[in-house]
């Protein structure tokens, strides 16, 4: 399952080629008669930059997780939310606690690719988001969790922009993408009702929150978890992409 509501905007990317600017210092076209191969260059960079998720099937998902049990070990149930940095997106769910949430923890959700790392997250081609997932006390009754639930749902909405397709902030392409992975039916229930709840909030907008079911859960490298607490951040400053060198 793959749920998009999207705002339907569109974006224009601004590409200028290596070759381009030598152009400029030669005063003059300069390509030694390789005119004819640039085209397929720029048609690499935009295909690049445009890179999107794979549509994962609910016969994927199956795939990919059969005999996982969702990457839930102690059986506790959880949700994980997608939106932008996970560094910023756990300190957002962190502020504001949680009766029942019993632990915060950044990882990667939704690609094709086992044992991702960051740097091929980073890469746009894992097909991966950068994910914070949500897990809930095990002793917590239907009516707590639920609750929890709710309470978790509006804290993710209220720290990202749920109508921004291509990002969060500084942060954009596919891996920061707004999603929810819901693992049981009664969180997909809740989930559509706080995106129909949000969408009536800004005026019947569409939203471009992705709503999926979860699929295994990757945890991310150490140095990414609690990061706002080891180091503090400024959530609109971009991760920056040659980080993922050092923790692959």
């Amino acid at each position: 399952m793959n749920r998009l509501i999207t705002s339907g905007s569109s974006s224009t990317t601004r590409l200028r080629s290596k070759g381009s600017e030598q152009e400029a210092e030669n005063g003059g076209s300069g390509d030694g008669g390789r005119g004819w191969f640039r085209p397929l260059i720029w048609a690499a960079f935009v295909a690049e930059t445009l890179h999107g998720e794979p549509d994962l099937s609910p016969a994927v998902n199956e795939i990919l997780t059969e005999g996982t049990g969702l990457d839930d070990p102690e059986g506790k149930g959880f949700i994980a939310f997608a939106g932008g940095c996970f560094w910023c997106l756990q300190r957002a769910l962190d502020e504001v606690e949680v009766e029942g949430v019993v632990n915060t923890e950044c990882g990667y959700m939704g690609g094709l690719l086992r044992n991702p790392t960051y740097g091929k997250v980073q890469s746009r081609k894992s097909g991966h988001v950068e994910v914070v997932r949500v897990t809930f006390d095990k002793s917590l009754t239907e009516e707590e969790l639920q609750e929890a639930t709710k309470i978790s749902m509006r804290s993710f909405l209220d720290a990202i922009d749920p109508t921004d397709d291509r990002g969060q902030e500084a942060n954009r392409g596919p891996q920061y993408r707004p999603a929810i992975f819901f693992s049981t039916a009664s969180q997909e229930r809740a989930a559509l009702d706080a995106l129909e709840k949000e969408s009536l909030r800004r005026g019947n907008r569409k939203l471009a929150v992705r709503l999926r079911r979860a699929t295994t859960f990757w945890v991310a490298e150490e140095f990414h978890q609690d990061y706002y607490k080891k180091n503090g951040l400024d959530p609109n400053v971009e991760t920056p992409y040659w980080m993922g060198a050092f923790l692959d």
